[in-house]
């Protein structure tokens, strides 16, 4: 007994101080289903009056993998198989779930748009690293989500938001999904990233450390730190207005990763955001009505059976 202890013991250190190579690896035809969880909450402070909006979002995903090229691209089709939402302030309540209508509340606008996302496809191609390359499908879907709404400034505004959701919740620009360095690591060891998320008010940009906490009975955890700067979008008008976004913040998290796969099995990422909105009319001497915002998000992912 005392030796299959040591022997197990010299194993583990071993695992922690011996360099391994991390990186996608997995085989075609294989399917991976992920319940994801975004737990939000805002508040906005104008003219004395702060109003806080809670929101809890829910997909049900699954992702084939449809190709393994040559170079260790991973080819993949992640399909939407269920989504809820409950979403409220001081004034109102709105639930949605595509699995169960009956529950619905004052979800007769959304639910015909939601409902046209169940069983729709997107295709994503990840590079060894974790880094997604390509996305494809987006559009398609968004179109058909559309076909109910009226011409106005809030469909373009309702395509960009729809765009966003789809991007994080996929490629993991959320912090959801890990990004390898391309090198053998151990236990201890750091490695940068610096990705975006671009919307038409303003991008994101995150500067990210990963650290490599522990390896165990084949699972690397990985712990997470990022710094997130607002910068300006292309356009800054939202229904004829002019916004300003002036916010920092971050996010901090822990990933599972299987080590034989490479796959992110759970995560949890915290993010933070706090700052200001300036909003003013375009061309207007008025001076901007400044309006003080925080944000903070709980990001959760965890296998789905």
């Amino acid at each position: 007994v005392l030796l299959v202890s040591i022997l197990t013991a010299c194993g583990r250190a071993d695992a922690g101080t011996t360099p391994t190579l991390f990186q996608l690896k997995l085989k075609q035809g294989e399917t991976y289903r992920t319940v994801m969880t975004m737990d939000q909450t805002i508040e906005q402070t104008l003219l004395g009056e702060t109003e806080k909006t809670t929101s809890v979002t829910q997909m049900t995903l699954s992702y084939t993998v449809s190709q393994v090229a040559a170079d260790g691209t991973i080819h993949m089709e992640c399909t939407y198989e269920q989504i809820s939402l409950a979403q409220g302030n001081a004034n109102e309540a709105v639930k949605y779930d595509s699995a169960n209508p009956d529950a619905n509340q004052n979800a007769e606008q959304i639910a015909p748009i939601y409902d046209k996302i169940i069983g729709q496809t997107i295709s994503v191609q990840f590079a060894p690293t974790g880094e997604a390359k390509s996305v494809e499908g987006f559009d398609a879907i968004i179109d058909s989500m559309m076909e109910s709404m009226p011409e106005g400034p809030m469909r373009e505004q309702f395509r960009q938001s729809m765009s966003d959701m789809f991007e994080q919740s996929i490629t993991g620009n959320s912090g959801n999904l890990a990004y390898f360095p391309g090198q053998a690591i151990k236990v201890g060891d750091s490695w940068p990233q610096k990705t975006s998320m671009s919307t038409t008010i303003f991008n994101i940009e995150l500067d990210t450390t990963y650290t490599l906490k522990e390896r165990k009975d084949g699972i690397a955890t990985i712990e997470t730190v990022s710094a997130g700067t607002f910068l300006p979008g292309e356009s800054s008008e939202i229904m004829g207005m002019q916004m300003n976004f002036n916010m920092q913040g971050g996010q901090t998290g822990t990933l599972a990763v299987d080590e034989a796969t490479g796959w992110t099995t759970r995560s949890e990422i915290q993010q933070n955001y706090a700052g200001t909105i300036e909003i003013g009319a375009p061309g207007s001497s008025e001076p901007s009505m400044t309006m003080p915002m925080t944000m903070t998000t709980l990001v959760k992912t965890e296998p789905k059976p």
